[in-house]
């Protein structure tokens, strides 16, 4: 019997009559046919309308604001993401029939952060603001963007620092891609406009697309083996480190998810729970992606290390991993010395070069060990807080390919 067709999709509408509407109606595609998002698109909708945000209504309208982007903005109960979009759409209605757009690094670099304030993954406008506010610092608020030449450009990314020395490879990349978007989202800007008017645009080059930076280096997979695991933990047992460690190695986090850990909201020890969440307060921190908010199990070699951490007085009220007296999160600093601490004491040499190791290979250490057994790509990446297609490119080289192996799964399964 050949498979029954696919059904096609339909585009679900939004219907929605208000005197304060242009046209007192509304009528716009959902983009989706699943009714539960449809219902929650038309929800922010409304919403928009009774707080009097018309002009983001009217955005989604004209085709100006994406309807997804809104109701995104509207489910932030903080109301940052709907404030930068305010300001986006007010930014954008200067340039439409205002002056003309002020295109002064200051101007774009404040623009800039109030789309990816409302758009973007978590952390990103946090690294956006920090080159953004290095870039006005070195060139002026006030520096027309199109008199930053390449020459100022190459300078400013190769200059001499703190101790004499250029930003690492890795920084100048991070800091090359935010220059790069903020000329490029002037340029698209001052394009429109340009048509619109029927003018010669103002900035058409961005001096960033020929700067070189140096060579970033491949970033290394090392991790330990099963006996090398067993004799770390072994002669770490009963120190403050031996938790650490095994957040890194049983539990798979990074370094900043396991010093955000605060005892009763993130570690449930009743249910067994680990969670990764945004932290406020006076340590703010946020996770690296939005998918890496996630909820973890804790087995039963990680309670009994978490178990004994607890019990010997080195978790603070607030911290979980903290230094004595100090009930704040451990710094990187520190979190480095301990490790080296602990790799040297079993004869691991720690560090970045050849197989040396750091803190995160007990995380790639994690991911290795379920990879080589054949835990299913999704489980990993939920597990790690990845997508699967990251985890697929880093973890590749450790993969089973014996695929006879695996097809005796069925036999297994079926035998007796």
């Amino acid at each position: 019997m050949s498979p029954k067709p696919k059904a096609a999709r339909r585009a679900l509408r939004i219907e929605i009559q208000s005197k304060v509407l242009q046209g007192g109606r509304l009528s716009i595609s959902a983009r989706t046919d699943t009714a539960r998002e449809r219902k929650e698109r038309e929800a922010a909708l409304r919403l928009c309308l009774k707080r009097g945000d018309v002009v983001l209504v009217e955005a989604v309208r004209s085709g100006g604001l994406r309807i997804e982007e809104l109701t995104r903005a509207v489910a932030d109960r903080s109301g940052v993401a709907l404030d930068a979009l305010r300001a986006a759409q007010a930014d954008q209605q200067s340039l439409d029939g205002g002056p003309m757009m002020d295109l002064s690094l200051g101007a774009m670099g404040e623009y800039v952060l109030r789309l990816k304030t409302a758009n973007q993954e978590l952390g990103t406008s946090d690294i956006y603001a920090t080159y953004i506010r290095r870039l006005v610092a070195e060139f002026g608020a006030d520096r027309p963007l199109r008199d930053v030449g390449i020459m100022e450009a190459q300078a400013w990314l190769h200059q001499p620092r703190k101790g004499g020395k250029a930003w690492a490879a890795n920084t100048q990349a991070a800091a090359l891609n935010v220059a790069g978007y903020v000329w490029r989202t002037a340029i698209a800007l001052e394009a429109d406009e340009a048509e619109r008017h029927s003018r010669p645009a103002r900035l058409t080059r961005s001096p960033w697309a020929g700067v070189e930076t140096a060579s970033v280096r491949t970033t290394r997979h090392s991790f330990l083996e099963p006996p090398e695991w067993t004799a770390l933990a072994a002669s770490e047992e009963g120190s403050p480190r031996a938790l650490l460690l095994a957040l890194g190695c049983l539990a798979g986090l990074r370094a900043g998810e396991a010093l955000s850990l605060r005892p009763g909201l993130d570690v449930d020890l009743d249910a067994r729970l680990l969670r990764i969440q945004p932290r406020e307060g006076e340590y703010r921190w946020k996770p690296k992606h939005e998918h890496s908010i996630r909820t973890l199990p804790i087995r039963d070699r990680l309670y009994s290390i978490l178990r004994r951490h607890i019990d010997a007085g080195y978790a603070g009220d607030r911290y979980l991993i903290r230094l004595p007296k100090r009930d704040r999160p451990l710094s990187q600093d520190t979190l480095a010395a301990w490790t080296q601490v602990s790799y040297g004491r079993v004869g691991l040499k720690y560090g970045r070069e050849g197989e040396a190791l750091t803190f995160h290979s007990l995380r790639h250490t994690f991911a290795s060990w379920l990879v080589r057994e054949d835990v299913s790509l999704k489980k990993v990446a939920l597990l790690m807080g990845n997508t699967v297609s990251e985890v697929e490119r880093t973890y590749a080289h450790v993969m089973d390919h014996d695929l006879s192996r695996a097809a005796g799964v069925i036999d297994r399964l079926v035998a007796g």
